[in-house]
This record gives structure tokens, sequence and C-alpha cells, in this order.
């Protein structure tokens, strides 16, 4: 699979956790899109393994986004951790919540 255009280098990697939901909802195809919104917010969990993946290679997540990581969960979080917390806002967001 090429990875060049859809993983970031450090220079654009997102460094809030609202950055980076931001990021991935315009990343996201509106067939992608609209599946998130139809998620409901129980079964967000089963996005671990696909869409949770692409965010930890997407905003560098194992390769030193301590500031992503920071702003997700706090100084001690977890990358697997960080991109559900990512997906969860993301979540909200495209279903219009602040």
């Amino acid at each position: 699979m090429e990875l060049e255009g859809w993983q970031l280098g450090p220079d654009d990697w997102p460094l809030t956790c609202e950055a980076a939901a931001r990021d991935i909802i315009e990343w996201l195809s509106p067939v992608a899109r609209q599946e998130l919104r139809a998620t409901p917010q129980p079964d967000l969990i089963r996005l671990h393994f696909g869409l949770g993946m692409t965010i930890r290679d997407r905003h560098g997540l194992h390769r030193g986004n301590a500031a992503l990581l920071e702003s997700c969960l706090g100084p001690f979080g977890h990358p697997d951790s960080a991109s559900m917390k990512i997906i969860e806002r993301a979540w909200e967001l495209v279903q219009g919540q602040k």
C-alpha cells in the first residue's frame, strides 16, 4: 500500500485532540463520514482497528507525537487510547455536537 499522501509527517501532525478529529473528518470520504455519523456511540469501539489504526499512523501517535498524546489523555497517554478519544471527538463533531 502506498502511504504517501495520507500519512502525515512531523511538520504536519495535529497537536491537539480537536485538531486531529477535525483532520480525520476532512480526510474521510463522504461515505466514510456518513458511516461514522450513523455509528451508535456505544459501537465506536468497533472502529478501533480500522479508523483507529489510520489515526495512529496518520497522526504519528507511534512515531513521537507526544503533544497529541498529552492533549488527548495527559502526560501518560497510550496511542491506542488517544486514537479512541479522537474517534469519539470526530463522532461528536459529525453529530453536530460542540
